[in-house]
């Protein structure tokens, strides 16, 4: 009895401990490392943001979805803070934490599980929200609201809708589900699946029918709004309904988190993230031989299409005994059910809204910035098998769990140490495309880029027609310090305060953003506090501007000054020592 306890105590330890380091991980390295530049998408959008009329410049579709709750977020935080991304982080961030406490909540509040299936269950509500796996969607503003809020509109209205369910059915809790999934609906394009897990949720609970006529009036409302209000030609043109190729998509698409989550176990490129120097030796041998002789999982069908097959399978037959009992679902199944419907809904969406698009891209399929909606869909069908293989056992006086429940619980005990890898991979990332994104920020203000330069998912022409616009209207990186200085004179009284750096340049004749300029690498002689330096000319005029960037090893600040420059011709210094006051 005293080992038993012991275990147990150890075991709740530690999914407490791991599901607190993963969590503040990941907001630690989204504080650390989040862009406060444009990037991608928003060289477009906020262009609309500032040309087009409230509410039309918020109500848009673009890319097939409607973001209008984001959009009015980050219209609000152009007029307030300038557009420099810290409302959107934040809300985003207070969304992620938001879900993961309102599904482990759910879970820990259940009393029909053991206190270790209840941590198991907890640890993955988080793991599953925070999962630095998921870094493209949490780190970017924008990304990390189209996710983080219809996540939790759907966290919240199974929760409604759970207790909408108990005793007394009231419509009360039902109609502000609802409202959340109208919320979702519009802040991202899978959140309208959210009304398919609320669905879910009411038929796991054996909710009435006057409960589920309400809801499939919520989803068809919804539906009729998202598709046919203006602009829903941009909404609906992307849709390709193939059943059978779409199924293999969704498979595929929801298969993909397995593979991501043991890259270094197939991926050479992956085996430097697995820090143990033996486990490394391990894990080299068996990636260089899935390298040799397996297939490429960056674009295979299999065997993300099996995983996913298998998943579906799994919430098919979950759903049907569930549907066939007479007992309504425990409020972790319910969850679980719920989340879990949710995930195959946007698997549904993804199939019918990008299946050309990934037929022209086979790779796209497997993008990271789908990962997190698969995760869910895995998320609930966890929960289910802890929640079922438990209420299974509750009449028993020493239940002793199935082989589902084990498996599912060692699954979970190790899966901590499995996610490390991508977890330490995923601070990797956020530093390198934030040393990327930063430098062409600084382009962006210079005016200085080379033509061939790789843009990432910024679209070169958006690129160039959104700098005078975002410039004239002091948007992000346009209304920092170091945009405010660049072409102004120091005045001649000020003192220049002198860094040991040593400057490396490289001409840009073929500049995409006018006459040739000047490519600077900068590195200091000692370990510097300073995030960024202005580059002068002997005539005290500020020319150019360098950043740090994690790209270079060793550390160091990459950026770009105005006309061709020899190195001695410049002398950095610090942004923020230099004052405002300039002489033009």
């Amino acid at each position: 009895m005293n080992l038993r306890r012991t275990l147990v105590v150890l075991a709740l330890l530690w999914f407490t401990v791991t599901g607190l380091y993963y969590v503040g991980n990941s907001i630690y390295v989204v504080l650390r490392f989040a862009p406060h530049a444009l990037y991608a998408d928003q060289w477009r959008q906020y262009l609309t943001y500032l040309q087009l009329p409230f509410p039309g410049n918020v109500w848009f579709s673009d890319n097939g979805h409607r973001s209008v709750l984001p959009n009015l977020i980050a219209w609000l935080e152009i007029r307030w803070f300038d557009g420099n991304q810290w409302l959107q982080i934040a809300i985003g961030l207070l969304c992620g934490f938001a879900a993961a406490a309102t599904a482990a909540w759910v879970c820990v509040r259940d009393r029909g599980m053991t206190a270790v299936r209840r941590a198991a269950a907890a640890f993955l509500c988080c793991l599953a929200i925070f999962w630095l796996g998921n870094v493209r969607t949490l780190f970017h503003s924008t990304e990390l609201l189209h996710t983080k809020l219809p996540m939790l509109c759907l966290m919240l209205a199974i929760a409604l809708c759970i207790r909408a369910t108990r005793g007394e059915r009231s419509l009360h809790g039902l109609i502000a589900a609802l409202l959340l999934g109208f919320a979702a609906t519009f802040s991202f394009g899978y959140g309208l699946s959210v009304f398919v897990g609320i669905a879910a949720t009411l038929v796991a609970r054996k909710a009435d029918r006057r409960q589920l006529a309400v809801c499939v009036g919520g989803l068809l409302l919804a539906t009729g709004l998202y598709l046919g209000a203006p602009g829903g030609t941009g909404v609906t043109a992307s849709i390709d309904f193939a059943p059978l190729d779409n199924l293999l998509v969704g498979a595929r698409w929801l298969g993909e988190p397995f593979v991501a989550l043991f890259s270094f176990l197939w991926d050479p490129g992956a085996t430097g993230l697995v820090t143990n120097r033996a486990a490394r030796y391990l894990v080299v041998a068996v990636a260089g031989f899935a390298a040799r002789h397996g297939v490429d999982l960056h674009a295979s069908v299999m065997p993300q299409a099996l995983f996913g097959a298998l998943g579906m399978l799994a919430l098919i037959t979950a759903s049907l005994r569930r549907l066939l009992a007479r007992e309504a679902a425990a409020p972790t199944e319910a969850l679980g059910l719920g989340i879990a419907w949710f995930g195959l809904g946007a698997a549904g969406i993804v199939s019918l809204s990008r299946l050309t698009y990934f037929q022209q891209y086979p790779g796209q399929i497997y993008a990271d910035r789908y990962l997190c909606w698969a995760c869910l869909f895995w998320l609930g069908l966890a929960l289910v098998g802890l929640a079922r293989a438990t209420r299974a056992q509750a009449t028993v006086a020493s239940p002793r769990p199935g082989v589902i429940v084990v498996a599912i619980l060692a699954f979970t005990l190790a899966l901590p140490v499995f996610a490390q890898p991508t977890q330490y991979g995923g601070n990797i990332y956020a530093a390198l495309v934030r040393g990327d994104i930063d430098n062409m920020a600084t382009a962006s203000i210079v005016g200085v880029i080379d033509r061939g330069r790789n843009l990432g998912e910024t679209i070169p022409e958006e690129f160039v027609r959104g700098i005078p616009i975002l410039a004239a209207h002091r948007v992000a990186q346009f209304a920092t310090p170091a945009a405010a200085t660049i072409g102004k004179t120091l005045p001649a009284q000020s003192g220049i305060p002198v860094v040991d750096v040593t400057l490396e340049t490289r001409p840009v004749d073929a500049n995409l953003l006018g006459e040739p300029g000047t490519a600077v690498a900068l590195r200091t002689a000692q370990p510097s506090p300073h995030d960024g330096f202005l580059l002068i000319d002997r005539d005290r005029r500020v020319v150019g501007y360098a950043v740090r960037d994690a790209r270079m090893q060793p550390a160091g600040y990459s950026g770009y000054a105005r006309g061709l420059r020899s190195p001695d011709e410049l002398q950095a210094i610090p942004v923020s020592t230099v004052a405002s006051g300039y002489e033009r």
